[in-house]
């Protein structure tokens, strides 16, 4: 369950930036490559 897997990350750390991907898709990649360039 992502749903669930994303709120106990953020129990742990609430400013934790989460990023839903797909890599069928490519659906939020260049989010993330932005994020780990930035």
């Amino acid at each position: 369950n992502i749903e669930k897997m994303i709120n106990d990350a953020r129990e742990i750390n609430p400013k934790l930036k989460i990023f839903k991907t797909s890599a069928l898709t490519g659906e939020n990649i260049a989010e993330v490559i932005n994020e780990l360039i930035n």
